[in-house]
């Protein structure tokens, strides 16, 4: 009664990898919507503040 050993053990027969994603949406949308409206008032902020300089400066 001899064991025979296999080419691949065990431990290798058994590697399994599982990966579950889940991506929402509607959270990235409202993230990114959020952040356009961050740029814009940026932007918009800027503008009105370099034309108040100039209008004080004048």
């Amino acid at each position: 009664m001899s064991k025979e050993k296999s080419a691949v053990p065990e431990a290798e027969k058994n590697k399994n990898v599982n990966i579950e994603l889940t991506v929402d949406f509607t959270k990235i949308a409202a993230i990114a919507a959020s952040a356009g409206v961050a740029i814009v008032g940026i932007v918009f902020g800027f503008k009105t503040y370099k034309k108040y300089l100039e209008w004080k400066r004048d």
